[in-house]
């Protein structure tokens, strides 16, 4: 597990776990765009997790992720598509 100042920092083991599980398969192919592919993927598992936590109360989750409920608000109506830029047809190389 990751430390900084003694914290423990499991979200970042695990990050870095996964992007090293990912480079290790790529076989041969160069990655693209990954900025995006990561926040697609992380993103809304993200928000339904904080949302669940929150028992669905936009205003506490908002709080939770440090951001306004405005913004959980529209996360909530687009849902599944939440990052729709930069739409990724290849999952490893984000290649259409």
């Amino acid at each position: 597990m990751n430390r900084i100042a003694g914290k423990d920092l499991p979200l970042r083991g695990h990050t870095e776990r996964v992007l090293h599980d990912y480079f290790s398969n790529l076989n041969g192919h160069r990655p693209a765009r990954l900025y995006n592919l990561v926040l697609r993927e992380v993103e809304e598992p993200l928000l339904q997790a904080v949302l669940d936590y929150a028992d669905g109360n936009q205003s506490q989750a908002a709080v939770i992720l440090g951001i306004t409920r405005t913004t959980t608000v529209a996360f909530n109506e687009v849902s599944i598509g939440i990052l729709t830029i930069g739409k990724c047809d290849h999952p490893l190389t984000n290649e259409p």
